[in-house]
């Protein structure tokens, strides 16, 4: 399923309740893009005649379901990195910086 078409229908979603298929077809055009026909059929079978506010919906609880299992490993990662932060810190030596002259004009940015 391509998702320029999910992306028309909410678009015109925005001014119209319930967008039909040539009005998804006119925005998909004017932004570039080519119709296929049969791909634009499956979409709307698969829409059911539902609005934006309930796909929406449908999608946040499909998406809050599959979160803990992408949350754990970075988790986990951030104590290893956190303790790797002050061995490198205590490798490096103090750097000896020397200032520049002024150059030309005789005086400094921020003098």
């Amino acid at each position: 399923m391509s998702l320029k078409y999910l992306a028309a229908f909410a678009l015109v979603a925005l001014s119209k309740p319930a967008p039909t298929k040539d009005d998804v077809s006119n925005v998909v055009k004017a932004a570039g893009g080519k119709i296929d026909v049969a791909e634009l059929d499956a979409v709307f079978a698969s829409l059911n005649g539902k609005n934006v506010n309930t796909l929406i919906a449908e999608g946040s609880k499909k998406l809050s379901a599959a979160a803990p299992a992408g949350g754990a490993p970075a988790a986990s990662a951030a104590p290893a990195a956190a303790a790797a932060a002050p061995a490198a810190a205590k490798k490096e030596a103090p750097k000896k910086v020397e200032e520049e002259e002024d150059g030309e004009m005789g005086f400094g940015l921020f003098d």
